[in-house]
Order: C-alpha cells, then sequence, then structure tokens
C-alpha cells in the first residue's frame, strides 16, 4: 500500500498546481475582459467631455459642474485600468 498511497499523494498534488494555475488563467483573463469593458467606459466618457465642450463652444453655455464629473470619472477610469493592468502583469510573472 505504501507504493499506491505515495501515487496517490503525488496525484493530489500535481491536481493542486494544476487547479492553482488554471485559477490563475481565469483571473487574467476575468480581468483581460473587465479591461476592456473599462476602456470602453472611458471612451464613451470621452464622448460625452466632447460633446460637452462642444455644446459650450458652441452655444457659450456654462457646463463646469458636468464636466468636472466626466473628469472625475474618467480618471477613476484610468485608475482601475492600471489596477487590473498591474494584477495581469503579476500574474503572468
Amino acid at each position: 500500500m505504501g507504493k499506491l498511497d505515495e501515487f496517490v499523494n503525488k496525484a493530489k498534488e500535481t491536481v493542486d498546481v494544476a487547479c492553482k494555475k488554471t485559477g490563475k488563467l481565469v483571473n487574467t483573463g476575468k480581468n483581460k475582459l473587465k479591461i476592456a469593458a473599462v476602456k470602453n467606459a472611458a471612451d464613451k466618457d470621452f464622448a460625452d467631455l466632447g460633446r460637452i465642450f462642444y455644446r459650450e463652444l458652441k452655444d457659450s453655455t456654462e457646463n463646469s459642474d458636468e464636466v468636472k464629473r466626466i473628469i472625475e470619472d474618467i480618471k477613476a477610469k484610468e485608475s482601475e485600468i492600471e489596477m487590473l493592468e498591474i494584477e495581469v502583469a503579476e500574474s503572468k510573472n
């Protein structure tokens, strides 16, 4: 039974290692998808910001509160993208 137990233990260790690596790959994939989604959301915010500036220039109206909100939203998304990219880079190491 000694060799069978040793074989079973080695098999369990191998499965554990494989599961950990699979989990890292899944997390990396999820983070890459989330990065793409956040970038798309940031692109929408950039477009919104452009429309606001266009309205301000065209109609000479003041939209400073709305502009500040969108700029803060873009900054938050950029920070989130940076954190996710760092996490992806770390998971590759």
